[in-house]
């Protein structure tokens, strides 16, 4: 995403935070922030907000000072270690009942469907919304079938209802 926001007619650079929510984009000299900010937002979703005057000085601040503000082509390692820590998360609540080998199953298959939806993401194929609704739409099945290789249908449907409802908020 950040390399299609470099593209951005009036962009410099853009960054990202550590967490991976607030963006830094630095605008060229000759480009009006405010056209510069509405074409980023095309790129970054409905849900994108653009931060008050005192939150975005605390940034500049604070890129200023050295704090990490990663560029798109470091990202990418961020994504690999937060599909990590979020396989891991969701394995041990959506796996719970299962016994530690197939838990271990799960959060394997998950980190790998995380890190490709990020990849992709990363790549600029689409928003994290339209992301997370493809992945309900187009991963829930493949992984319902992956489910199957090691688990029960019953036990298969009950930790996709599970990452359904931890990652999507519904049933």
């Amino acid at each position: 995403m950040l390399a299609q926001l470099d593209k951005v007619d009036g962009v410099h650079e853009a960054r990202v935070d550590w967490t991976g929510k607030t963006l830094l984009i630095r605008v060229k000299d000759s480009a009006d922030p405010d056209v510069v900010a509405a074409h980023a937002t095309r790129h970054l979703g409905r849900n994108a907000t653009r931060l008050s005057e005192r939150r975005a000085a605390e940034c500049v601040d604070g890129f200023r000072r050295g704090e990490p503000w990663l560029r798109a082509g470091e990202t990418l390692q961020l994504s690999k270690h937060e599909s990590k820590v979020l396989g891991k998360s969701l394995a041990a609540k959506a796996g719970g009942s299962l016994d530690e080998k197939s838990r271990a199953r799960l959060q394997e298959i998950l980190e790998g469907e995380l890190f490709a939806l990020f990849s992709r993401i990363h790549a600029g194929e689409f928003t994290l919304e339209e992301g997370l609704e493809r992945a309900a739409r187009e991963s829930g099945p493949r992984l319902h079938q992956r489910l199957l290789e090691f688990l029960s249908p019953d036990q298969a449907t009950a930790v996709m209802e599970s990452l359904r409802s931890q990652l999507f908020g519904r049933d």
